[in-house]
């Protein structure tokens, strides 16, 4: 009643976390339910939502958050500012504190809270595998040659600084096209993206969200994957286009240069810079390079993600009273 109150009379300050909240007052009360008539050995929550939030501590019981995501930085990279975005990182925050053990998927999430939350942070990589084949068809009004951008468009992402980038790419190389699958996070993004396209917007083709078998297929048709990121987890873009084959063009201390080896598996360039990233892309365009996916499987992130390693790292981080990267 009290959180209903609270979104009626501070709508724009309170919504954000209102829905926090009530993730968290629900999914505690089922949790405590259930766990009155089986009693669970370990919780494992996400920060997505604070669902773990309101998890009452019970000794021989850990509770194990993931951290998907680090909202204070996701926020600040898409510019949303305000008490309320505030508000939702500090429940994110509290969320951490109340757990008995906290991971990220990446090198990059875990020192962003062990250093700035002064929460230790172990990393754990989760299982990784194409649980999809991809279509023998792919939709129809694709270029003959062009490069993916996928996933959700959005600051972060790096997909305003792509944007900008493909004006350079484009007065060189008048002929490239791109293709991108997905959603715009909000449309100041959708707009700023299409304005900065320009006379060249007919050779960027928009597809909107696709099946994953569509998706698959339009990877592997792609030259290579433009993938950007300012900041990022362990991002499933970048996962399956390596597993596809498709080289990546991504960004360096944003953990996608914790997957892509540069001129391995990819490229990479720094974040922010639109002359790096058009320079990586004009370099990929013209040139057909040989990249070697083979390594792949003696990679130490891709190793860790076999699923009967990730499940014994899980086990032990949970259980090891003192514990480290995994």
């Amino acid at each position: 009643a009290l959180n209903w109150l609270l979104v009626r009379l501070f709508r724009e300050l309170w919504s954000g976390p209102a829905g926090y909240l009530n993730n968290a007052w629900h999914l505690s009360r089922a949790f405590h339910v259930r766990d009155a008539q089986v009693g669970f050995d370990i919780v494992q929550s996400t920060n997505c939502g604070c669902c773990g939030l309101l998890i009452k501590k019970r000794r021989g019981r850990p509770h194990v958050m993931r951290l998907s995501s680090k909202r204070d930085l996701w926020f600040e990279l898409d510019g949303k500012k305000g008490p309320g975005f505030s508000l939702m990182s500090y429940m994110e925050r509290l969320s951490a504190r109340r757990a008995d053990r906290v991971y990220a998927p990446s090198r990059f999430i875990a020192r962003e809270c062990t250093h700035k939350w002064k929460i230790k942070t172990g990393v754990l990589r989760p299982p990784v595998f194409i649980d999809t084949q991809p279509s023998r068809d792919i939709p129809s009004g694709l270029p003959d040659r062009f490069m993916i951008h996928f996933g959700t468009f959005a600051g972060r992402k790096g997909s305003l600084v792509l944007a900008k980038a493909l004006q350079r790419v484009w007065q060189q190389a008048p002929d490239f096209a791109m293709v991108w699958c997905g959603s715009f996070d909000d449309a100041q993004t959708r707009e700023a993206c299409i304005a900065s396209f320009g006379p060249h917007a007919s050779q960027v083709i928009l597809t909107g969200a696709l099946e994953k078998d569509a998706l698959y297929a339009v990877i592997k048709k792609s030259a290579a994957a433009v993938l950007p990121s300012l900041a990022d987890n362990f991002p499933n873009t970048v996962i399956e286009s390596l597993l596809l084959g498709v080289p990546v063009i991504g960004t360096y201390n944003s953990s996608i240069d914790e997957m892509v080896e540069n001129n391995v598996t990819g490229l990479l360039v720094e974040k922010n810079s639109e002359q790096a990233l058009a320079d990586a892309i004009l370099a990929l365009w013209r040139e057909h390079a040989a990249f070697d996916f083979n390594i792949l499987r003696k990679h130490p992130v891709f190793a860790a993600a076999q699923p009967e390693v990730a499940i014994s790292n899980l086990l032990t981080l949970t259980f090891e009273k003192a514990y480290d990267d995994r």
